[in-house]
């Protein structure tokens, strides 16, 4: 089982520019005539670009559509790795600046489950009083361990994902569970000369004590606390994975300046 996979992948995500929704719709009806792509419906949009439904060799995939700055020498890279708990990018169509990224198709998200889980978390209370969570302690195992081993994947040929959370973790065939969405992944080797890494995002509830002191101080982590911060997200993401509810939510008055209010929210997380 070759962790590898996407890795350069990053070298594409992280230097997106917004797009607004009436060129997107544009790029990809210019990938669709440009490729003879069948393109279906519309299956979300994110941060970082509009993902499609994409049939390609009688299979169904998504198709997420990237805007990024220079030359990617490193994307015919992407499709020689396999890793069976971070999903698997298929084809890499290029347009001028833009990208549009052909991977594995979910059947949903960890955070959509979750939802659906804790719907059921009543009548279970009523038939077992000594439950324990809203899924038990078998598929937690389960799909924890499908973590777990994503992120050492990562960690293992140097790389940090900095945006884990249910909502970035998709659900396959046989419930397998896969990391997904690197728009914020850093090469852990790509550090100043101390030896510092920028610190590309996080989610607020996932982010750990190290994000928002350095985001105060210099925006700048340290390779170890890059390795902390993706782990305390997968702390983050199992606890609302088992108990249907998050961790920590950040008070809004916190989170309107986070450098301002760095000590406080220290204190509550």
């Amino acid at each position: 089982q070759s962790p590898y996979l996407f890795y350069s992948f990053c070298f594409i995500i992280f230097c997106l520019n917004n797009m607004d929704e009436e060129e997107e719709d544009d790029k990809i009806n210019e990938f669709k005539m440009l490729f003879k792509l069948d393109i279906g419906k519309s299956l979300g949009r994110g941060k970082y670009g509009l993902v499609k439904e994409i049939y390609y060799k009688n299979q169904v995939y998504a198709g997420k559509l990237v805007k990024r700055e220079g030359i990617v020498d490193e994307c015919e890279l992407i499709l020689q790795f396999k890793s069976p708990y971070i999903v698997k990018i298929i084809k890499i169509y290029n347009s001028g600046v833009f990208n549009l990224i052909l991977m594995e198709k979910g059947l949903s998200d960890l955070n959509q489950f979750i939802k659906n889980s804790k719907k059921d978390e009543i009548q279970k209370l009523i038939i077992n009083p000594f439950y324990d969570g809203i899924i038990g302690d078998n598929l937690f195992k389960y799909f924890a361990k499908h973590l777990v081993i994503g992120l050492e994947s990562l960690e293992r040929i140097g790389f940090s994902h900095f945006d884990i959370k249910p909502g970035n973790i998709l659900i396959f065939k046989n419930l397998i569970l896969k990391l997904s969405d690197f728009s914020f992944l850093r090469n852990q080797k790509e550090t100043d000369s101390q030896n510092m890494m920028d610190i590309p995002g996080g989610t607020d509830g996932y982010s750990s004590p190290e994000y928002y002191m350095n985001y105060k101080e210099n925006h700048k982590f340290t390779i170890e606390n890059a390795k902390k911060h993706d782990y305390f997200s997968l702390g983050c993401t199992l606890f609302n994975l088992k108990y249907g509810e998050n961790l920590f939510i950040l008070p809004n008055s916190y989170r309107q300046d986070r450098g301002k209010n760095v000590t406080q929210i220290i204190d509550y997380i």
